[in-house]
């Protein structure tokens, strides 16, 4: 089975769940910008979680695939169509041969394609996610582009197989009658992140302190996978201190030397050398991630220990939904 572009749309990839053990020799983390997303994706069509799928940067992709499959589309940058019939996110699909797949724009910044049994493509440095800087991995290194054929893994799991079984179509595609509601990131027409102090909160002006968490940015156009300019009041350091280049990693947020913030994403460097004013909370990267050019941001204080209990009940209410799919099909 093999999934066939007819249109790229703005930026389409391959991607799992990032390139992990090499940021020591300046290899970035990548990835999916939204995690959540991707791991859902995969839980919906009976995939490890980890397993590779197509991430859509907004819409205009158009694409097909030459084999029935059973799909799930996650995340929020696009509505889906089956030759012209709106189909549903956050539910497996079974989807017939040669049927047109088109995205069109909704109010995210990114969605997600999985396909049961993954996509086969080979990895590099343990990761099949694409790094378009280094050309490295997904499909030869490099976004999708029209006739791209992708081929798909038949390595099937038992849940692979018994997710297919449970589907009955005679039509263009059929539609689950189950579904994953996502708890983690909700749509708000003013988002709000939570963000953890950076290591160097106190370079900082009291002013722009209490600024960085009482104003509103705006993601800038200068924006892509590596990070995102912010918009707003500037950020002014109350020392003349310069940083020795220092670990920097996906939701760091750094103050360049024009005091703009810069919130970095999937694919930033691993090291940088401008000062770190804040670290945004794992669980609300998936927020960011769904913000596109023009959207805007608000960030609340919480502290490490909050943090991390918000990954770990995330991490439970993962596990929850894993159990709940296996008790469904046993």
């Amino acid at each position: 089975m093999s999934l066939r572009i007819i249109k790229q749309g703005m930026l389409t990839t391959i991607q799992d769940r990032g390139r992990f053990g090499y940021q020591d020799i300046g290899v970035p983390w990548g990835g999916a910008m939204d995690d959540y997303a991707l791991r859902l994706a995969n839980l919906l069509v009976g995939n490890n979680e980890s397993e590779a799928c197509v991430e859509f940067t907004m819409a205009g992709t158009q694409m097909y695939f030459e084999e029935d499959a059973v799909v799930a589309f996650t995340g929020g940058g696009a509505r889906i169509f089956v030759n012209e019939r709106p189909v549903p996110l956050w539910r497996s699909l079974y989807i017939k041969a040669y049927r047109l797949i088109v995205l069109q724009p909704d109010q995210g910044c990114r969605t997600y394609l999985s396909v049961a049994g993954g996509f086969k493509t080979e990895p590099v440095m343990g990761s099949q996610s694409t790094y378009i800087q280094g050309k490295l991995g997904g499909w030869l290194g490099r976004s999708l582009i029209a006739n791209d054929l992708i081929p798909q893994s038949h390595q099937y799991t038992n849940q692979n197989k018994k997710i297919r079984n449970d589907f009955h179509c005679t039509e263009d595609v059929a539609i689950a009658h189950w579904s994953l509601s996502p708890l983690t990131y909700k749509f708000y027409s003013h988002p709000e992140v939570r963000v953890i102090r950076g290591q160097e909160w106190d370079w900082f002006e009291h002013d722009s302190q209490n600024e960085f968490f009482s104003e509103e940015f705006r993601i800038s156009m200068q924006s892509n996978r590596m990070g995102y300019r912010l918009d707003g009041s500037p950020m002014k350091k109350s020392i003349k201190e310069d940083l020795i280049s220092s670990a920097v990693t996906k939701g760091s947020i750094q103050v360049t030397p024009d005091n703009n913030m810069v919130l970095l994403m999937s694919d930033a460097q691993t090291t940088g050398g401008y000062p770190r004013i804040g670290q945004v909370a794992e669980v609300d990267l998936p927020i960011c991630a769904q913000l596109k050019p023009g959207d805007p941001i608000r960030f609340r204080e919480i502290s490490i220990g909050e943090s991390e209990n918000l990954l770990m009940e995330r991490e439970k209410e993962i596990e929850q939904l894993k159990d709940t799919i296996a008790l469904r099909f046993s």
